[in-house]
């Protein structure tokens, strides 16, 4: 039997204030942010990548594209992230049964987390399946199709996170070793730590 269909939404969209310049540009070894995270996903096992960039980030478009994924403009990425978020999931393919959500400034995730993720996601079914380092959820979360309509609510205070605490209940959470699933690049001083290999 063929494993489910997933795919990916790489949360891209953002204006990157604390850092002072694209975040999804920044490198890491020989790659940037965006093109690790892409290929990061597509080789841990989803079908398809649909990242969400804001209007007029070209260099993000061409990389994005490059790395063979589907990219959608978000033309309110000033909001909050939960719109960048139903942007991209308005592109996923119709038979994908569940959707990974990956920030572009988490891009020290490995494959094989998203692998794990998403073994345990075809052996229980959750409708949410995260990682866990240390005790600490991260990413990237996935979320099976049917509770997907969910995250369109207009009421959700704390965005996706809002829908996580609803089934937390049903929540599985996968403990990893990879310290990437914590490690939010969002300042200088994050990215100094991480090319000094402190992340």
């Amino acid at each position: 039997m063929s494993a489910p269909i997933v795919n990916a939404v790489v949360l891209a969209a953002g204006r990157s204030r604390r850092m002072g310049r694209p975040k999804p540009l920044l490198p890491v070894d020989d790659e940037s942010f965006l093109q690790r995270v892409i290929r990061v996903l597509q080789e841990g096992g989803c079908r398809a990548v649909i990242v969400v960039a804001r209007a007029g980030d070209d260099d993000v478009v061409r990389q994005a594209e490059e790395a063979g994924a589907k990219v959608v403009v978000n033309p309110r990425s000033d909001g909050e992230q939960i719109e960048s978020l139903r942007v991209g999931l308005s592109e996923i393919e119709d038979d994908a049964v569940a959707v990974l959500v990956q920030p572009v400034d988490h891009p020290l995730v490995t494959v094989e987390t998203v692998g794990a993720v998403l073994e345990a996601f075809r052996r229980t079914g959750a409708p949410i399946v995260c990682p866990v380092y240390r005790g600490v959820p991260g990413h990237p979360g996935l979320f099976a199709r049917r509770v997907l309509s969910e995250l369109s609510e207009p009421d959700l205070p704390h965005g996706a996170r809002s829908v996580i605490e609803r089934h937390r209940d049903e929540v599985v959470e996968v403990p990893v070793r990879d310290a990437g699933v914590i490690a939010n690049v969002d300042t200088p001083d994050d990215f100094r730590r991480l090319v000094s290999g402190a992340c």
